[in-house]
């Protein structure tokens, strides 16, 4: 196994702008000595993960291990390193889109398939993973053919009730309510990258913002196929939000997999039926849609 570490913004330097150092650790197969001419000549799939972590840290757990699954399933594999809070969208987005050039320089090198490539992420990780699947389809270097999402959230507005913000702020309250607009005021910058002011901030303007990262809102008619992975006892991002995107891909036309696993929460990866029923699903995704 060939393993290297590689900073985007040494590539990219727009990428590490604002103190921006994101990473991408790479896992690459190593061919045996007495490997045929068929096994020298044969180039791995590749599978870029995005760990969860709620946009506060990148879970180590949803990583390497998960990295090392894939080794031995005969990917090539890329576990990116995403910019985290104080830093907000689309600095993610675009740095995955820096993994997906940095693959397609060096896919000769790396002896990896670039034309069957999938990307997986888990919780916060799935949400990009699906939204950069949707919002990038036409500007990534390379075409993804499936993405895979173990509970990522599907839907904002979804995720948490968007209250009715009134005006004038008066009353006994005002201070406290106040401080709650300014909270929303900064946290739907982190989600936009859109400075509002508090007197801007309506009800409706978060929704739009919600809605704008919302992979169940933004995916179209070239959206690539998914495998989607929820539990059903799920209370933080609940089983509903692989139920909205597996429908409105339905509606788009669009093939995908949805699996609800009743009894488990948001930590399926802990369960080793999930993981393996999941698996199953995606390797019969990638013989289905890798060349």
């Amino acid at each position: 196994m060939i393993t290297q570490r590689f900073y985007l913004n040494e590539y990219f330097p727009e990428l590490g702008e604002n103190g921006c150092n994101a990473y991408v650790d790479c896992y690459i197969p190593s061919r045996p000595e007495n490997a045929g001419e068929t096994l020298k000549n044969k180039k791995y799939p590749c599978m870029v993960i995005c760990p969860g972590g709620g946009y506060g840290k990148v879970s180590h757990r949803e990583a390497e291990p998960i990295a090392f699954k894939f080794l031995e399933l005969g990917f090539s594999v890329f576990v990116i390193y995403y910019s985290i809070a104080p830093h907000h969208f689309p600095q993610q987005l675009l740095e995955v889109a820096g993994v997906m050039e940095l693959i397609h320089q060096n896919a000769e090198e790396w002896e990896v398939d670039s034309s069957s490539i999938s990307i997986m992420g888990f919780s916060a990780g799935g949400h990009l993973a699906m939204l950069y699947a949707s919002r990038y389809t036409e500007q990534s270097a390379i075409p993804i053919k499936f993405q895979i999402s173990w509970v990522g959230p599907s839907n904002f507005n979804l995720l948490f009730a968007t209250p009715d913000i009134k005006r004038p702020i008066e009353g006994p309250h005002a201070e406290q309510e106040n401080k709650f607009i300014k909270e929303m005021s900064n946290f739907m910058y982190a989600l936009s990258g859109e400075e509002i002011s508090l007197e801007e901030l309506t009800k409706d303007r978060v929704i739009a913002i919600k809605s704008k990262v919302s992979p169940v809102d933004v995916a179209h008619a070239t959206t690539p196929p998914a495998v989607l992975a929820y539990g059903g006892k799920d209370r933080l991002v609940n089983a509903e939000h692989g139920t909205q995107m597996a429908n409105k891909l339905k509606e788009l036309g669009i093939d995908q997999h949805l699996i609800i696993f009743p009894e488990s929460g948001h930590e399926l990866g802990r369960d080793p039926k999930c993981t393996d029923s999941l698996q199953r699903a995606i390797l019969d995704y990638c013989e289905k849609y890798f060349d």
